[in-house]
Formats: structure tokens, C-alpha cells, sequence
């Protein structure tokens, strides 16, 4: 790994008009689990990766150098190999290890997940270059089923400062989160419209950029080695600035979004914990809500995480309900406390009568497992009255507030006040 980081550093460190390359080029695959070491062996399995890792070195030969990464996982760098030649050796390769081949008598077949990126802009650093790189992989290993990801650094789309923004952003986990802040949205009671909590929604900006929104850079950065302190920063923040509220409004939750990344450290359970006895946050009074890229992880796992902190007093929420991974499945299987429903079900709910049954059914299914439920969304009066039909315990929206810094959210609250 450290030998691919300094093969990788040197060409980085060059300048564009002295290289002798278009680009620089890059691929990441995953054959198989720790479900097949189990089975086989681990000495089995080092084998089968010889044997992988000798087949890309002989069929490349001297068109680019081959590294073995963590775990299953294999880099090839090249100077010389254009995006589609590169693209066309992934293919071959994934074609190969499908028809499989033996080891030690045992037939071998194999399926592969890459990510590509070509290196035009030489100020980037390397650690940037691999958290491109871990996004395309990972985006080939869950979203096309192995096909190669390209990560684009095209210079004519809209994405052609996004290399160089996301080297910004990620500098400044090292600057003490400089650029880094919290935006907090109300959440209020269904009936009375008085605030009961908010949503801490993590932002970043510069003179450059301006503000600039968690989807261009989370997703991104989540595979990052820096990112958990990140999560930490955010869960810290958030919980400090809570406290604040807490004197005037006594019951006030906080609901702070978790990543995959968070969840799967070994001592996210810990971290949480302490940030808690550092910030004299009261337990019960945090939410942690899990997110629709948490499908990533193991559901036992995620289990053991909400249960050991549930132990403590910390409430969960499952956010956008009815999305994707977040399904009445896992309200079944995992102990939530609060489910919220995505805008998408109620955006027209005053007029449709689907929307309607389908909250029905949701607020139905959440009271059968014990669970509250918040609906996401609001912009109307009119949203407001026909959901309170329904067993709705709270509601979020622009219809009470857009998310806003600390001390404006202050203000609001104040003259929220003022108001009810």
C-alpha cells in the first residue's frame, strides 16, 4: 500500500507540462469476501489472490505497474493505457475470472468491482485521489453490479471543479473542520406546532464556492479515513449547541444523521458515549438517525449498535421511510424509536387520496412496532391538517423553517415563541 502511495505521490508531484501521459489511471477490485476464508482458509485464500494478482501483472506486462491494497484488493497505475484501453482490460479480466480456474483442485470463480479515475490536474494530493477512487469503486460494488466506475475530473461538465473542491474540503479535517458548520432545522410537535427538537445538517463553505450542500461531498468522503472524525466533530457541535437550548425548551431532542462509515468503526459505540459525558448531553435526549446509505452495512451490526446504545438512553430514527433501503422491513427487524417519512410520500397528500392511504399504512405499521413518526416535508397549512388525521407525532419542513445557522435558529425559536 505504501509503495502505491509513493509510486502514486511521485506523479502527482509532477507538473502537467512535463509529464509524458495524458493521465494517470487507476482500478480497484474486490474478488471475495471473509465468508470465503472462513470456508477455505486463509492461506487458501492468499493462493487464489497470488494467482489473481500474477494474471493482471503478466497480461498488462509493461503498460502499467500492479499493487496489492488492503484486504481483496488490487491497484494498477499506468501512464501509458488510455480511459478506454484501461476499460477494455477490466472487461477481459472480469470475463477471465468468471469463467474461473483451479487451485489446489478447487474451481475459482471470481466476480470483480473497479473504479477508474484519470489524473489531469497534478496539484491534487494523493489521499484525495484515493477518496475519488474508493467512491467509483464503491459505487461499482453497489450501485452497477461490478461494471467499472469512472470517476470524472472532465473539465468541460459541470463537475470540473469538483477534484479540486473536494481536495479543499478535505484539507480542512486537517484545519480544525475550518469551512465546516451546522444548520438546524425544527422539528415541532403535530399538534401544537411548538418546537420539540431539530436537525443538525452539516454544510461547507468558502469565498469560492459558497455553501456548499452535504450531497456534493458526503458521499464522496465517507470511505476517507478522516471521515469518522469528522462524524465526531458533528456529533460533538451539535450536542454542545443543544445544550444551550435545553434551559428554555426542557424536552428539546437533537437528531444527528449517521454514515455507514460512523457505524461500522469498532468504537463508534464508545465515541458516542463520550461525547456525551464530555458535552453533559442527557442520552435520551439525542437522535440518531440512520440514513439510506446504511444499507452498506451488515444488519446484525447495525443491531448490536442501536441496541448497546439504547442501553444508554439513545433514541433512533430510521430517515426517509419508504425510500429504498429504509423499508417497514427494517422497522420490523431493528428497534427503532421514531420513523420519518420522506417528502416524496406527502408532497401532494391534501388532494391525493394514494398519499393519504399510504400514511395510513405507515403510521399504522409504525404503531404496531412501537415507534413515533416524524413527516418530512411540511410546506403547507393544508399538509398540517390533513396529516394530524393521522397518528403523526411531529413535523419537519420549510413550512416552519429552512435550515439555519445556530444563533438565527435561536432567533426563530424565539420568535416562534413569541408566537404560539
Amino acid at each position: 500500500m505504501s509503495t502505491c502511495f509513493s509510486r502514486c505521490h511521485k506523479i502527482t508531484s509532477k507538473s502537467p507540462k512535463k509529464s509524458i501521459f495524458d493521465g494517470d489511471l487507476y482500478n480497484r477490485y474486490t474478488k471475495f469476501d471473509h465468508a470465503f476464508n472462513e470456508i477455505h482458509g486463509y492461506l487458501f485464500g492468499n493462493q487464489v489472490l497470488q494467482r489473481f494478482g500474477r494474471y493482471i501483472l503478466d497480461h498488462l506486462g509493461d503498460r502499467g505497474d500492479v499493487y496489492r491494497l488492503d484486504g481483496t484488493k488490487f491497484a494498477i497505475l499506468s501512464t501509458s493505457l488510455s480511459i478506454r484501453e484501461l476499460a477494455e482490460n477490466y472487461e477481459a479480466f472480469r470475463t477471465h475470472f468468471r469463467e474461473g480456474f483451479v487451485v489446489d483442485d478447487k474451481g475459482i470463480i471470481l466476480d470483480l468491482n473497479g473504479g477508474l479515475f484519470s489524473l489531469d490536474d497534478f496539484s491534487v494530493d494523493v489521499p484525495t485521489v484515493f477518496t475519488c477512487l474508493n467512491y467509483a469503486y464503491a459505487e461499482s460494488k453497489v450501485r452497477r453490479n461490478g461494471d467499472l466506475v469512472e470517476f470524472y475530473n472532465d473539465l468541460t461538465n459541470d463537475n470540473q471543479k469538483q477534484l479540486e473542491k473536494l481536495h479543499i474540503i478535505r484539507a480542512s479535517f486537517l484545519q480544525n473542520y475550518k469551512g465546516f458548520c451546522l444548520y438546524y432545522q425544527p422539528v415541532v410537535d403535530a399538534k401544537t406546532e411548538k418546537l420539540t427538537g431539530a436537525e443538525a445538517l452539516i454544510r461547507w463553505r468558502s469565498p469560492e464556492y459558497g455553501i456548499v450542500m452535504p450531497d456534493q461531498f458526503i458521499p464522496l468522503l465517507e470511505k476517507d479515513s478522516l471521515f469518522p472524525d469528522l462524524g465526531r466533530w458533528i456529533l460533538q457541535t451539535a450536542l454542545e449547541d443543544a445544550r444551550k437550548i435545553l434551559p428554555s425548551v426542557p424536552g428539546f431532542m437533537i437528531h444527528v444523521n449517521l454514515s455507514y462509515a460512523q457505524l461500522e468503526k469498532p468504537d463508534f459505540i464508545d465515541m458516542v458515549l463520550d461525547v456525551l459525558q464530555e458535552t453533559e448531553y442527557p442520552p435520551e435526549q439525542l437522535c440518531l438517525e440512520i440514513t439510506e446509505r446504511c444499507r452498506l452495512l451488515d444488519l446484525e451490526l447495525l443491531h448490536n449498535v442501536i441496541l448497546g446504545l439504547k442501553e444508554h438512553g439513545v433514541r433512533f430514527a430510521l430517515d426517509d421511510f419508504g425510500t429504498g433501503f429504509s423499508s417497514i422491513g427494517l422497522v420490523m427487524q431493528l428497534p427503532f424509536d421514531t420513523i420519518k417519512i420522506d417528502r416524496s410520500f406527502v408532497a401532494r397528500i391534501e388532494d391525493d387520496i394514494k398519499e393519504q392511504n399510504l400514511i395510513k399504512d405507515f403510521t399504522d405499521a409504525a404503531m404496531t412496532y412501537g415507534a413515533t413518526v416524524c413527516v418530512e416535508g411540511i410546506e403547507t397549512e393544508g399538509m398540517c391538517e390533513v396529516l394530524r388525521q393521522y397518528p403523526v407525532t411531529a413535523f419537519q419542513g420549510y413550512y416552519f423553517s429552512r435550515p439555519l445557522e445556530f444563533y438565527s435558529f435561536l432567533a426563530w425559536k424565539h420568535e416562534r415563541e413569541q408566537m404560539i
